[in-house]
C-alpha cells in the first residue's frame, strides 16, 4: 500500500498481526536483479525503512526476479539468466534489504522461466543469492508446478533442485 490510503479495517489487521509479533512481510517489487543505476531500488527501502518504523515484521521476502520497465511493475517478475554478474548484482541488493530490514530476509522462488536452463538453474541461483545474508527460501509450491507443468519436469526432481534447507 505504500504511498496508497489503507482501508481502516486493513490497519486494523496489522496492527493485530504486528502486536502479536506475527506479521510476515513480503514485496514484490523491489527488484532484487535490478542491474540499474536508477533510484528504484533505494527509493524501495526507503519505503521499506517507514514500513518497519510503523509495523513490527518477523521477517520479509521478496520475489525473485527483475521489475524495472516503467509501468511494467504491475505484472509479474521476469527471470534473469545466472551469471556472475547476475549474482554480483542480486547478492548486493539481498545485502541492502538485510541491512535496512534487520531481521531474517529471503527469495521466493519465480513461476516464470524462459526456458529450461532457468529452471534448472533457479534453485542454486536462489541459493547463492541468500548464502551471504543467511536468507530464507520461500518456496511457493505454485511457482513449481507452474515450472514442472511449463517444462515437462517431474515436481519432485525439481523440488530437489532447491536449497531445502533454507
Amino acid at each position: 500500500g505504500w504511498g496508497q490510503p489503507l482501508s481502516p479495517w486493513l490497519i486494523c489487521i496489522l496492527d493485530s498481526f504486528s502486536a502479536r509479533n506475527a506479521l510476515l512481510g513480503h514485496g514484490v517489487s523491489y527488484s532484487v536483479l535490478d542491474a540499474s543505476q536508477t533510484n528504484r531500488p533505494r527509493v524501495w527501502l526507503n519505503r521499506l525503512q517507514d514500513e518497519i518504523t510503523r509495523y513490527s515484521y518477523r521477517q520479509l521476502s521478496v520475489h525473485f526476479g527483475f521489475m524495472g520497465g516503467g509501468n511494467f511493475h504491475f505484472s509479474a517478475p521476469l527471470p534473469v539468466p545466472r551469471s556472475d554478474a547476475a549474482v554480483a548484482v542480486g547478492r548486493e541488493r539481498m545485502g541492502e534489504l538485510a541491512a535496512v530490514a534487520k531481521l531474517p530476509v529471503g527469495l521466493e522462488n519465480l513461476a516464470f522461466a524462459f526456458g529450461l536452463n532457468d529452471v534448472e538453474e533457479q534453485g542454486a541461483f536462489l541459493d547463492e543469492l541468500l548464502e551471504p545474508v543467511a536468507g530464507f527460501l520461500l518456496l511457493d509450491l505454485h511457482n513449481l508446478y507452474c515450472q514442472s507443468c511449463n517444462f515437462q519436469v517431474k515436481l519432485l526432481d525439481l523440488v530437489g533442485r532447491y536449497p531445502l534447507d533454507r
